[in-house]
Order: structure tokens, then sequence, then C-alpha cells
């Protein structure tokens, strides 16, 4: 995936609109997107600005790079000819709307000469990179990314720049130019009736609650289905692999509650109890043995953030009789299974 980035980042920096011709001032102030051209047979950009004709009859992942606000972003999109089963059987999950990748690569300089464009953006981890892009001949709407090197990087990151021009990523890409706005008119074009639907103002519960969630970015179809349901009779109830996953048993029972409801989010706990044997080590029936705290939040329509507090008996300490407690804090994220 990183190749891919390093890749795709090339093409966003390479991406320009214009009423006739797009270009690399267009792209350099976010009038388009680029999106890379998978082999030197595909001429469907020199013909077409609209990539919404181009995306609608591609039955596989378009890579598109776009710049916003001074950040080049990396998305990846279905292309609308895609067969759902492709879609279904693909590992990740990919909002239709946002794509997945995300990587945010935020523009350090940039000079634009006649036909040249020469950027220098920093990644996510620090290090800049420069990349030199070209204005394909005139009459066609696409860029070129004719060279990417990186600067003063530390040794793990030469080592990762000699890896990747072994393997053939690191050379002269193609990229297409298409306008913002007809991209973006693309997506609305593609977004599901249903995620339309608003949240019930005063209860994000109400609106969560018995609906599947994916666990992050997997697929909510993955192997029979992987998904989370929030419900009110059992609490949280995962499914991996199709199977239903139990919590708690008659040996070591476990309970649950919602609190602090609001429009804006609701605060889950379970709480899981010791079994006969880690009570009488402790000589407390009743010990708890592991606690969630999960603080939900609706992000939009389609999407649930959170954060997980997790307590746990320490079990080093446990088999020498010791009541402790390890705390562990994690975040994650939803999408809306469709």
């Amino acid at each position: 995936m990183k190749n891919l980035i390093l890749i795709c980042l090339s093409g966003l920096l390479l991406v320009a609109c214009g009423s006739k011709t797009l270009d690399l001032l267009s792209f350099q102030n976010g009038d388009a997107v680029a999106w890379i051209v998978p082999n030197d047979n595909d001429t469907s950009f020199d013909q077409e600005q609209d990539c919404g004709k181009i995306f609608a009859s591609k039955k596989s992942l378009i890579l598109v790079l776009q710049n916003e606000g001074g950040n080049y972003l990396l998305r990846q999109y279905w292309g609308g000819a895609t067969p759902k089963e492709t879609i279904e059987s693909f590992p990740i999950a990919i909002d239709p709307m946002t794509g997945k990748i995300g990587a945010n690569f935020k523009i350090s300089s940039s000079n634009l000469e006649k036909n040249q464009l020469v950027e220098v953006v920093t990644r996510p981890d620090g290090l800049n990179m420069k990349f030199t892009i070209t204005q394909s001949d005139s009459g066609k709407n696409g860029i070129t990314v004719d060279s990417m090197e990186y600067l003063n990087p530390n040794e793990e990151q030469q080592k990762e720049y000699e890896t990747l021009k072994d393997v053939g990523a690191i050379k002269s890409m193609k990229y297409s130019l298409c306008t913002s706005k007809s991209f973006k008119q693309y997506l609305d074009s593609r977004t599901p009736k249903e995620s339309a639907k608003s949240p019930t103002p005063d209860n994000a519960l109400n609106f969560v609650l018995d609906k599947k969630w994916s666990v992050g970015d997997i697929n909510c179809t993955l192997n029979g289905g992987s998904y989370m349901v929030y419900t009110k009779d059992r609490g949280l109830v995962q499914t991996a692999g199709g199977k239903e996953q139990k919590a708690g048993s008659d040996a070591a029972p476990m309970t649950f509650e919602y609190v602090d409801v609001s429009s804006a989010g609701f605060t889950y706990k379970q709480t899981y109890y010791a079994n006969d044997m880690v009570g009488r080590l402790l000589n407390e029936p009743k010990a708890i043995s592991a606690q969630l705290e999960k603080r939900i939040t609706l992000s939009d329509n389609n999407k649930i953030t959170y954060h997980n507090k997790i307590k746990q008996l320490n079990f080093d300490k446990l088999m020498k009789g010791i009541k402790e407690y390890e705390v562990n804090e994690e975040d994650g994220f939803g999408n809306l299974c469709q």
C-alpha cells in the first residue's frame, strides 16, 4: 500500500483543470483531481475531462489524488461498472464518498514555470519528497510525474526508496486530470439513497442501535459476515467469520449499560465478573475481571468513532493472589454496513 501512496502522490501533484484543457495550474489551485492511468494504452484521459463519465465505465479500483486546502489527499474508489461481487469480496471496505487510503501530504513549496511543476511535500512521517511534473502534450488533459526524490532521508527511508526503485515503483508515471466539480458530482450520484437518512437529533443511541457497523475498514461481508451490532437486550454483539461471538457465560457473567446519551454520542459500559477460580484466588466471589468503557461519537450518517478504555486484571499478579488492574486505551471507527 505504501508503494501505491508514493506513486499516486506523484499524480496528485500533477492535476489541473481549465475551462477547455486541464493543466498544472488548475490542479495547483485545487480545481482538478488526478487519477492514475494504469497503462499507456488507456487513452480515455485524452478525450474526456468529465471524470464522472470515465469512472462510470471502470470495473476496478481507481486511484485519485486531490489538492484540498494545500494538502494532497490520496483516495481510492470503485469504478461505477465494478461488479457487486468484486466489491463484497474485497477484504477492505471502501466508502464510496471518502475513499479509503486517507494519506495526507502537506505542500511545503510549489513552483510552476511554463509546463513544469516542482512540488515539495511532507509525508505524515515527516519526510520531505520532491516531485517534478510536466504537462502532457497540448490538447490532452494529462500530466506526467517525471521524477520523485527523497530529501534528506534517514537510513530506513533511504532503504525504502531503493526498494521502490528496484521494483519499478519510482519511474515516470502518467496521470489524467478531470474537474473537481465533475468528480464531486460523480461521487454524489453514487451515494446510497438510504445514507441520506438523518440520525435522531436528540438521541444518537437510537440511531446506532440494531444497525450493523464495520470493524474499522474490514468489509462487513468478509468470510460470511464481520461486524458489530449494539442492542438493547444483549449489549454489544460482535460477529466474525459469520459466527456471533458470545460475551460472558454462566460461569463468568457480563453486564452492560448505556449512559451519557446525547445527540452527539453515548457511552457503552460492559463489565465482566470473575469465574469461581479467580474468585477463590482473590477471596472475592464477585470480583470484576475486566471492564470496557467505550465512548461512541456519531461522526456522520454513515460512520461512528469510538474511544475504548479497557481495564482488566493483571493475571501475573493474580496468580500470586494480588488484585491489580491494567488499563489500556485505543481509538477506532466503524462504517454503517450497506
